[in-house]
C-alpha cells in the first residue's frame, strides 16, 4: 500500500472535506485527490506516458513543427499567436487521458464505477478546475458525489469490504440502516 501514498490521500480527503472553504474550493480538492490518487496508479502499473519519455521527447520539435503546419492548412484564417497557443498543448499527447486513468484505474481495483458516474465526476473536475464552479446548480449534490466516489476509491485501495457512506442518497438516520450506507460493490479485479 505504499505506493499509493495513502498517507498523504487520506490526509488530502479530510482536509477537502472541512468546512473552511467554499464548497468550490472542497470540489477542487477533492478533483485534485483523485488526481493525485491516479498519478499513484500510473506509477504503480509503470504507465505515465503512452510512448518513451526519451522517444517523446526526440520528436517533439518535429510534432510541434507538423502540428502547426496542419493548423494552418485546416484553420487558414488563425493568427500566429493563435498556432502557438494551440501548439503549446502538444506536450500533453504523450499522457493518458485523466478520464481513461480513472477507468483503468477502477478496473484495476475492481471497483464497481459506471460509466455515467465517471463522466459525471470527470464533468464537474473539470468544470472546477477550469471555471471554479460546479456543473449544476445544486453544488451539495456534485460536492456529494466527488467525496462518495473518491472515499469509495480509497477504501478500495485498503481493500475495504464493508460499509460506506454515500453522501448522494438522502439523510435517514434509522439505526443501522442509515439510509446513506451502502455495501462497497466490487467487480472482478484486473490488477491490484
Amino acid at each position: 500500500k505504499q505506493d499509493w501514498k495513502l498517507e498523504q490521500a487520506i490526509a488530502g480527503y479530510v482536509d477537502a472535506k472541512l468546512e473552511q472553504d467554499y464548497l468550490e474550493f472542497r470540489g477542487l480538492k477533492m478533483a485534485v485527490l483523485m488526481d493525485f490518487i491516479r498519478d499513484c496508479y500510473l506509477n504503480l502499473i509503470g504507465k505515465q506516458y503512452v510512448i518513451s519519455e526519451d522517444v517523446f521527447r526526440n520528436g517533439i520539435k518535429e510534432l510541434k513543427k507538423q502540428t502547426k503546419d496542419v493548423l494552418r492548412k485546416v484553420f487558414p484564417e488563425v493568427s500566429d499567436e493563435q498556432v502557438e497557443i494551440m501548439t503549446s498543448h502538444v506536450q500533453g499527447m504523450n499522457r493518458y487521458t485523466f478520464g481513461q486513468s480513472l477507468r483503468d484505474m477502477f478496473s484495476y481495483l475492481g471497483l464497481g464505477v459506471s460509466r455515467d458516474e465517471r463522466r459525471h465526476f470527470l464533468y464537474t473536475r473539470n468544470k472546477l478546475v477550469h471555471e471554479a464552479r460546479y456543473a449544476s446548480s445544486d453544488a451539495w449534490a456534485e460536492y456529494a458525489m466527488m467525496i462518495t466516489l473518491v472515499g469509495k476509491t480509497l477504501l478500495a485501495i485498503l481493500e475495504y469490504d464493508g460499509y460506506c457512506y454515500d453522501w448522494t442518497k438522502p439523510s435517514g438516520w434509522v439505526g443501522p440502516d442509515m439510509a446513506r450506507r451502502v455495501k462497497m460493490e466490487y467487480q472482478e479485479s484486473q490488477g491490484g
